[in-house]
């Protein structure tokens, strides 16, 4: 069953001043347009790729993340999967536990396959999918030898 998703990338809304350092006002504004887009193409999935980030956020900026994600238009049914790289204490992390204990379904990875297998799960049983023959995304297929006297 194929899935549509929407990968955002912290290039798109992360904007920085002459020095380096965050332009938290115009990032905001930014992904105020990302997001709206989203809702408005009826887009409930999206994988927001931040592993390139320079900028580390405050816990308080991470917060306040979490917390304009209603104003931004996001409701219950969106899901967004959150893909960082892996360091302790991800403000990632914290961020999908704010997002998530304000009512969004927001998930943190480390693995863009793991993000898209839990982005495409609806929660449903699909009929069709056989989990004894596929076991995840990191399962090496087992690929048969060829035959005798082929070259």
């Amino acid at each position: 069953m194929p899935i549509e998703f929407q990968i955002i990338t912290s290039r798109e809304f992360m904007r920085l001043g002459a020095h380096g350092e965050l332009d938290w006002a115009k990032s905001m504004e930014v992904l105020t347009v990302v997001v709206k887009g989203l809702v408005e193409r009826g887009t409930d999935l999206a994988l927001v790729d931040v592993r390139d980030t320079k900028t580390d956020l405050s816990d308080i900026q991470v917060e306040a993340l979490a917390t304009v994600l209603k104003k931004l238009g996001l409701r219950g049914h969106h899901r967004l999967a959150i893909l960082h790289k892996i360091i302790p204490n991800s403000k990632a992390k914290l961020f999908a536990e704010a997002a998530s204990d304000r009512g969004f379904d927001v998930g943190d990875f480390t693995s863009y396959e793991k993000a898209a297998e839990w982005l495409s799960h609806s929660g449903e049983e699909d009929p069709d999918f056989d989990r004894e023959v596929y076991h995840g995304p990191e399962a090496k297929p087992d690929v048969a030898p060829p035959p005798e006297g082929s070259s």
